[in-house]
This record gives C-alpha cells, structure tokens and sequence, in this order.
C-alpha cells in the first residue's frame, strides 16, 4: 500500500473519530453485555493494530528504496515526503487516545475562545450638551479653556463643539510668558466618514469672559459669557450650518454661509 499525499487528511480523520469511539465505549454508563465485548481492543494494546501494521509496512517500504544509490534527486525529493507524511501519520496512530473529560475539556476552551472574538456593536456616541466624561480629558483642544461641550450631527457628520475661553498660543517658542486672555472661544471638530477631521477655532470680538453652551437647536448654539471686570456677561448665538459665532440671530441669519480656515489639532 502506498500513501499519497492527499489521503494523509482522510487518515488523520480517521484516526480521531477512531480514537473517540474507544473514549466513548469505555465511560462509565456505555457498558454493553458481555457478548458484546469480546472483540473491544483492550486499553493496553497498540489501536488501531490493522491501521498502525500497514503505516509501519509502507514505512519500511519507503526506507528500502530510498537505499537504492540508482535514484534520481527528484524521486529521492518525492519519496523523502512520503516517508515524512507516514511517519507523521504513524505517530498519531501510536499516540494513546485522549480521555473523555479531556475532550469535553478542549470543546469548552475551543467554545469559550470562539465566544471572546465576537464583534461588540459599536458604542452610540453621546449627544447633547455634556458637563463632565472623557472629552474634557482626552485631546483636549490646546488653544481653550473647556467649560462645557456640545456634541451632535450636522448634515450627517459627527461634530463636536468644544465652548470655553480663549489661552495664549503657546506654538510658537518663546522665554516671555504670555498674558492669559479673557476672549470667549470654539473649538469645532467635524469627523468625517472616511476617517478624516476637519477642526476650526472661534473668539469673540471682545474679551467678554469664557463662552458656555446653554441651549442647541438644530440650526444654532446658544451661549453665554461668563462677563468681566471691564464688560458684563453677553449672549453668542454659532450657526451650526453658517460656521459662524455672531452676537444675535439677525446678525448670524444676514451672515452668508462661509467656510473657515482650518485650525490646526489639537
């Protein structure tokens, strides 16, 4: 008998449902009559013995002709893999079989393993204005000092607001110790589907104190400066479609639509 390469996955399968069987017929509660059992290979006998005698004979078989000296180098080259693959397929014959609970063991880590690779749904992202949570603390904007956050989609595209006051730009190398600011400030993240975001940065005209989101519609953001010694507290409307921070809904709605240099991140 000679084993081709292809048959080595039938034999192996073979093996297996082999080996499981005899794990089977030997728990506790399979016991048959006594009749029955006068053919069950006994646990200390080499299984499959038919299986195991015909592998050690195609074995033997391969050892001899490679002994020839009149071979060429592919034939050694073929000859040379089908003793490998046999003595491969010897070695799962001649391994005892696994016991019951081993099995059942390697199905449950097999089955928990398989439960830890599910795919969890992606997290709905928060919407509305927010007060506190992680973007008050991750990538936070360099440029304002965060008082609250609105987050929300316009025109289909995730966008988030950040309101606050304006700080000195600290990009630009310098041993003077600039000035803190009292301008209010938006800091406006848009992401995009593809991946990309797009991030621009609004102040006030005046140093009014830091800006804080107190209303959204679908159309604008209401906000309120915190005031200073100098100005008292003043009311900003932003368009969210306009990309505009304006002083009044008059003044935003008689603004046109613009698009603003983008500011560089964070």
């Amino acid at each position: 008998m000679r084993i081709k390469k292809k048959h080595v996955n039938y034999i192996f399968i073979f093996v297996c449902i082999s080996m499981l069987g005899v794990v089977v017929s030997c728990s506790p509660g399979s016991v048959e009559p006594a009749a029955q059992q006068v053919d069950t290979p006994q646990q200390n006998e080499a299984y499959p013995g038919p299986l195991a005698q015909s592998i050690q004979s195609e074995i033997e078989q391969y050892e001899n002709l490679l002994s020839q000296k009149n071979l060429s180098d592919e034939e050694r080259l073929r000859i040379e893999s089908l003793l490998a693959e046999a003595q491969t397929v010897a070695t799962m014959v001649a391994a005892p079989p696994p016991s019951k609970e081993q099995i059942e063991n390697d199905i449950a880590e097999h089955e928990s393993l398989i439960a830890e690779e599910r795919i969890e749904p992606t997290p709905t992202p928060e919407l509305g204005i927010l007060e506190s949570g992680i973007f008050f603390e991750a990538h936070v904007p360099r440029r304002v000092k965060i008082e609250n956050i609105w987050q929300g989609y316009v025109e289909g595209n995730l966008t988030r607001i950040y309101a606050g006051q304006l700080l000195p730009d600290y990009r630009v190398s310098t041993s003077v110790e600039k000035e803190e600011t009292q301008f209010g400030a938006l800091y406006v993240m848009t992401f995009f589907p593809d991946g990309q975001v797009e991030t621009h940065l609004y102040d006030t005209k005046q140093e009014t104190g830091a800006l804080r989101i107190q209303e959204a519609t679908d159309e604008f953001l209401v906000l309120d400066s915190a005031g200073t010694k100098e100005l008292s507290s003043q009311v900003y409307y932003y368009g969210l479609r306009a990309n505009r921070l304006a002083n009044s809904l008059d003044e935003l709605n008689a603004l046109p639509t613009t698009t603003p240099n983008p500011e560089g991140y964070p």
